[in-house]
């Protein structure tokens, strides 16, 4: 078996401590191994978190309201076109 160094904060350390010895692993390392198998196996568990119900619902209704054209869209070609376009709304 090979041999990896992580670098962790103390309280990072710490927290790996207390979770070694409430789950009862032997050591560090064996709590380590369990939780690549874990993420191997559930890769869910690190994916980035999903949207809500209502929140995609909400998102979906906005690409609608775009594709149908009842939401005009602005495409900026730079910072300073978009700044100009910002600033328009502002303004009114």
């Amino acid at each position: 078996m090979r041999t990896i160094n992580i670098s962790v904060t103390d309280d990072q350390r710490k927290l790996v401590d207390r979770l070694v010895t409430k789950l009862g692993f032997a050591n560090r390392s064996e709590f380590f191994r369990t939780l690549l198998r874990r993420i191997t196996t559930n890769p869910e568990l690190v994916e980035e978190p999903k949207l809500s119900t209502k929140a995609l619902r909400r998102y979906e209704k906005m690409i609608r309201d775009i594709d149908s054209g009842k939401v005009k869209t602005f495409k900026a070609d730079s910072v300073e076109d978009l700044m100009e376009h910002l600033m328009k709304g502002v303004k009114q």
